[in-house]
C-alpha cells in the first residue's frame, strides 16, 4: 500500500462522523490515534476538538469516569489557550482557532457534559456545581431541566433556584410535563407561565406556515390541553396520599387517551394505594399495559410483586425475561428479577439482584423496600431496618410505612413504630389505610387497645371495605377473645369481595377455635380461587397435621428454645401481642 499523508483536520472530521453516527467502537479506535499525536503536530483548536470528541465517544460507550477525564482535559486546554498570561503565546495559539468558534459556549457545553458524567456516577453535588458555574443567561433548556432534577435529587426542589430553573424550562418548552408536575407539587402557579408560552409558540407556528395550512393550525388541529392540569393535580393528590381523588382525575384523562401508557401506569398505582380493595383493578390495568407494550418498563416491578403475591411464576418469569431484553440498565428490571428469585426462595440471588437495582438507581424506593422485605423474611430485622428507613425517606406512602412499622414492631421498638404510623397518618388523616396502621401499632400495646379500637372503628366507618382496617380489627378481636366479632367482620368483607386472602383469614380464625371443619372449607375455597396461594396451602397443611393429632409447632418450638434464651429482654416480643 502506497504511503498516504492526511491532515489532522481530515482525521478529526472522520472522528466526528463516527461519533455523530454513534459508531463508538470505531470512533474510540480512531480517537486513540488522534489524541496521541504530539501537540507540536496539532493546532490548539485541533487539540480542543479531539479531546472533546474522544470524551463523547467514551460517554457513548457508558464509560463515564473515563469520559470525565477527557472532558476535563479538554476544559484545561481551553482555559490554557484563552487565559494564557503570555500574550505572544496566546496570540499564536488563538491564530489557529476559527473566528466562528464560540469559546464561551463551548466551555458551557463541556461543563454540562461533565455534570452529566458526575450525575451518572451519583456524584450529584459535583454535577450541580458545574451547572451552577454556567451563567444564568447562557443556560439552555437542557441545563435548566437538569439543574432542577439535581435539586430534587438532593432534596432541594423547593429552593428558589430550582423553581426559577423549572419556570425557565417551561418558557422554552411549554409542554414539558416533568417540569409542570414538579412545579405543581411545589405549589407554584403553572398556568401563569403555560398560557402565554403556549400562545406565543402557536403564534410562531402560524407565522412560519404558508397560507394554505394556516387555517388547519388555527382551527382543525387544535387539541384540548386540559389533561395537563388534570395530570398534575392527580399526582399532587397521590403525594398527599389521596388515591381516590387521583383515580377520579386520571379516569377523566383515560376517557380521551385510553392507550396512554403513562396514564394507565399512574391509574394502576392509584388503585394500589386506594382504601377500597382495588388490587384487581391494579392487576388488570398492568395487564392492559403489557398487551399494549410488552416491553414497557416503568413500575413493572410493582406488577411483578402482584404476580408473586398471587403465586403466578410463569407470568412472573415472562415479564422478567421481557424486561431484561428491553432494558437491562433499568432498576425496575432487576427488582423484578429479584422478586422472581425471592419467589423461588433463592435468597442469595434475590439480594444480589436487588443490590444491582440499587446500584443503578440509589433513589429507587421500591428496591430499598424489597431489600428490607427480603431481610425480614430471613428473620434479620436489624439488617432490614436501614433499607426500610431509606425507602420511607424516599417516598412516604402507606406501603413503605407499613413495612417499616412491621420491622420496628418485630424489634419491639414501639416508640419508633408509633412515630412512623403517626407521621403517615398526619399526611392523610382521612385515609382508612393510614388509620388502620396507627390502630395496629396501638393494638400491640395492651394499655392502648381501647384507643386502637376507636381509631379502627372510625376507619371502618370511613371506608367499610378497606382490607387493612378489616384485617387489623379482626386480629384485635381475636387477641381480645371476641371470636364472633372477628368472624362477622371478615364474613361481611367476604360478601363484598370473595378472594383467596379473605377465605384464608377466616379459616385462620376458625383454626384458633379448633373449628376444623369450617377452617377446612375456607382453606379449600381459597385454593379454588387461586391454587397457588401459599398462605392457604400452608394453613391447610397445618390443619391436616392437627387433625392427625400432630402438633405442627412442637418441632419449631424445640428448635427455637435455645435461640430465645440468648435474646435480650429488650428485643422480646410476645406473639399474641403482635398484630399485623
Amino acid at each position: 500500500m502506497n504511503q498516504q499523508n492526511v491532515s489532522v483536520e481530515f482525521m478529526i472530521s472522520n472522528l466526528k462522523l463516527l461519533v455523530d453516527s454513534k459508531q463508538y467502537q470505531s470512533a474510540e479506535l480512531l480517537g486513540n490515534f488522534i489524541i496521541s499525536i504530539p501537540n507540536t503536530q496539532k493546532t490548539a483548536h485541533n487539540n480542543i476538538v479531539s479531546f472533546s470528541l474522544f470524551a463523547d465517544t467514551l460517554f457513548g460507550k457508558n464509560e463515564f469516569i473515563r469520559s470525565l477525564k477527557y472532558y476535563k482535559q479538554c476544559l484545561d486546554v481551553l482555559f490554557k489557550v484563552y487565559n494564557n498570561p503570555n500574550l505572544k503565546e496566546k496570540e499564536l495559539l488563538l491564530s489557529s482557532i476559527p473566528s466562528t468558534f464560540d469559546s464561551k459556549q463551548f466551555e458551557y457545553d463541556l461543563k454540562y457534559k461533565i455534570s452529566i458524567c458526575y450525575n451518572k456516577i451519583s456524584r450529584h453535588s459535583l454535577a450541580l456545581s458545574y451547572l451552577e458555574s454556567i451563567p444564568f443567561g447562557s443556560r439552555n433548556f437542557e441545563v435548566h431541566l437538569t439543574i432542577s432534577r439535581l435539586y430534587k435529587e438532593l432534596g432541594k426542589e423547593k429552593t428558589r433556584e430550582c423553581i426559577i430553573s423549572l419556570k425557565e424550562a417551561l418558557k422554552i418548552c411549554p409542554l414539558c410535563i416533568e417540569a409542570i408536575d414538579l412545579l405543581k407539587e411545589i405549589g407554584e402557579n403553572v398556568e401563569s407561565i403555560l398560557v402565554p408560552s403556549i400562545s406565543i409558540y402557536q403564534q410562531q407556528m402560524i407565522n412560519n406556515s404558508n397560507k394554505n395550512i394556516k387555517k388547519n393550525i388555527e382551527s382543525e388541529n387544535i387539541i384540548d390541553l386540559s389533561w395537563i392540569s388534570l395530570l398534575s393535580m392527580s399526582q399532587m393528590e397521590m403525594k398527599k396520599n389521596s388515591p381516590e381523588k387521583s383515580i377520579s382525575l386520571l379516569k377523566k384523562i383515560e376517557s380521551k387517551y385510553s392507550t396512554n401508557l403513562y396514564v394507565l401506569e399512574k391509574l394502576a398505582l392509584a388503585y394500589l394505594y386506594h382504601d377500597e380493595p382495588s388490587i384487581v383493578n391494579t392487576f388488570n390495568i398492568f395487564q392492559k399495559i403489557r398487551i399494549l407494550d410488552p416491553y414497557y418498563v416503568s413500575s413493572m416491578d410493582v406488577f411483578c410483586s402482584l404476580l408473586k403475591r398471587r403465586g403466578l411464576p410463569l407470568e412472573l418469569n415472562k415479564v422478567c425475561n421481557d424486561l431484561v431484553t428491553a432494558n437491562p440498565n433499568s432498576a425496575e428490571t432487576w427488582t423484578s428479577v429479584s422478586l422472581l428469585y425471592f419467589f423461588k426462595e433463592n435468597i442469595e440471588k434475590s439480594i444480589e439482584n436487588v443490590d444491582r437495582a440499587i446500584s443503578i438507581n440509589e433513589s429507587h424506593e421500591f428496591a430499598h423496600s424489597l431489600r428490607g422485605e427480603i431481610l425480614l423474611s430471613l428473620d434479620e430485622p436489624r439488617e432490614a431496618l436501614p433499607s426500610l428507613e431509606r425507602a420511607f425517606q424516599l417516598s412516604k406512602n402507606i406501603l413503605t410505612a407499613r413495612e417499616l412499622v412491621r420491622c420496628h414492631l418485630i424489634l419491639n421498638q414501639m416508640r419508633e413504630a408509633l412515630f412512623v404510623a403517626e407521621t403517615i397518618n398526619q399526611l392523610s388523616p382521612e385515609c382508612s389505610k393510614t388509620m388502620a396502621l396507627l390502630g395496629m401499632v396501638l393494638a400491640n400495646q395492651p394499655e392502648e387497645r381501647e384507643k386502637a379500637r376507636k381509631i379502627l372503628s372510625k376507619a371502618l366507618s370511613l371506608s367499610p371495605h378497606c382490607t387493612d382496617t378489616v384485617l387489623t380489627l379482626s386480629k384485635l378481636n381475636v387477641v381480645e377473645g371476641r371470636f364472633q366479632e372477628a368472624v362477622d367482620i371478615l364474613n361481611n368483607q367476604l360478601e363484598y369481595q370473595e378472594t383467596d386472602l379473605m377465605h384464608t383469614e377466616i379459616a385462620t380464625v376458625y383454626l384458633t377455635k379448633d373449628m376444623h371443619e369450617e377452617a377446612m372449607i375456607h382453606f379449600n375455597s381459597a385454593l379454588e380461587i387461586n391454587p397457588q396461594y401459599e398462605p392457604a396451602s400452608r394453613g391447610l397443611a397445618r390443619l391436616e397435621m392437627i387433625m392427625k393429632g400432630i402438633d405442627p409447632d412442637q418441632e419449631s418450638i424445640e428448635e427455637t428454645d435455645d435461640q430465645e434464651e440468648n435474646v435480650e429482654d429488650e428485643d422480646e416480643v410476645e406473639d399474641e401481642e403482635y398484630i399485623s
